[in-house]
């Protein structure tokens, strides 16, 4: 069992439709946008995305969702239907130089999923691809962290039980008023085309779950990050 330690939110993603809850004790509850819906997930249900019809889900900004100088981390497990376009998975920040916060992608130029800060104070961006992983295949479930590390001056994402990618980044990272998306960017644009669960975002100090703990050999972690939770449903579905 992993504690919750520095967790700020976490979203099971569980809902047919509409707000999905919360689950930790900050009550960042996610707006639907353009009726997202749910397919099967890697625990329990999950939140499913059509590009064509610009689904997304998103909170208005809170300060414990901005990186700014803090260590944070966000992990996530996503589905891709398709790899035919840019894909958006998180974002916060618009358009235009100064207005990005950070954005995890799918970046089909580079076909590699892909974690990207800006700099606070000026208008550069770092970003770290999971070259390690490699190219994510199309339907199956795929365990992704992205993190920030202002002590060691990085940024990392790390894929499944792989080994972390990083980049030098010794820039605080912008905060700003703007939304978090899940599911795409700038309120509607290069979408998800597949589906997303359990969501965590951690911040201030280092998580009390590890990346590892969290994939748990694949099988993953239901929250509040117990295994026996996970056994329970295995018997549940079984039975």
């Amino acid at each position: 069992m992993a504690d919750t330690t520095n967790l700020v939110s976490h979203w099971k993603l569980n809902e047919g439709s509409g707000t999905r809850v919360d689950s930790h004790t900050n009550s960042y509850d996610l707006a639907d946008n353009n009726t997202v819906t749910s397919r099967t997930g890697k625990i329990d249900d999950a939140a499913s995305f059509d590009d064509d019809n610009s689904e997304f889900l998103s909170k208005t900004s809170e300060t414990f969702l901005e990186i700014g100088s803090s260590e944070y981390r966000i992990d996530m497990w996503v589905m891709l239907d398709d790899k035919v376009g840019r894909m958006f998975l998180v974002s916060k920040g618009a358009a235009g130089a100064g207005n990005i916060e950070f954005r995890i992608d799918y970046d089909d130029s580079g076909d590699r999923f892909r974690f990207l800060v800006q700099n606070s104070g000026d208008t550069g961006t770092t970003s770290v691809s999971a070259n390690t992983f490699g190219s994510p295949s199309i339907g199956v479930w795929i365990f992704l962290s992205c993190r920030h590390d202002p002590t060691g001056n990085v940024i990392g994402i790390q894929v499944n039980d792989t080994t972390e990618d990083t980049a030098a980044h010794s820039a605080n990272v912008n905060s700003g008023g703007h939304p978090l998306e899940f599911g795409c960017v700038n309120a509607g644009v290069l979408c998800l085309d597949g589906g997303l669960d359990s969501i965590s975002i951690w911040k201030g100090g280092t998580p009390g779950a590890t990346h590892a703990e969290l994939y748990n050999s694949g099988d993953g972690l239901d929250y509040p990050y117990s295994s026996d939770v996970r056994k329970r449903v295995h018997t549940f579905v079984m039975g």
